[in-house]
């Protein structure tokens, strides 16, 4: 069976690099606790059969910034697929050109006033 994980979240411990600036400026509770990297995760999916993985951004740590998990997509290609989140308003990245054409898409939120909802 092909196993697939698709909302997992991966979170930098290279700050340097991937500064943590979540979403309303608070590090939200588990990603304080338990955040995850990229290398815990490959561990824990093949400790428990999982062959793929939606990588879905962690904003509550890496704010808008997408590059962690569009980095651990690019450097495991056969396990990983980013599911980016895109908010209209804010400065974002896409995939890099190392992800594999079909390998990933975005993933659009707004707030409901800007899409005229009540």
């Amino acid at each position: 069976m092909h196993i697939v994980d698709i909302h997992p979240h991966v979170i930098a411990t290279d700050h340097a690099r991937y500064p943590l600036a979540p979403v309303g400026g608070k590090l939200s509770e588990w990603a304080a606790r338990r955040p995850v990297t990229c290398e815990q995760l490959l561990a824990a999916m093949d400790e428990a059969g999982v062959a793929q993985a939606a990588l879905v951004q962690a904003s509550t740590a890496h704010g808008h910034d997408n590059r962690y998990s569009a980095d651990c997509a690019a450097a495991h290609p056969d396990h990983n697929m980013p599911a980016f989140a895109i908010y209209w308003g804010a400065t974002f990245k896409l995939l890099p050109r190392e992800t594999p054409p079909g390998r990933g898409g975005p993933r659009v939120r707004g707030d409901a006033p800007r899409l005229g909802r009540p």
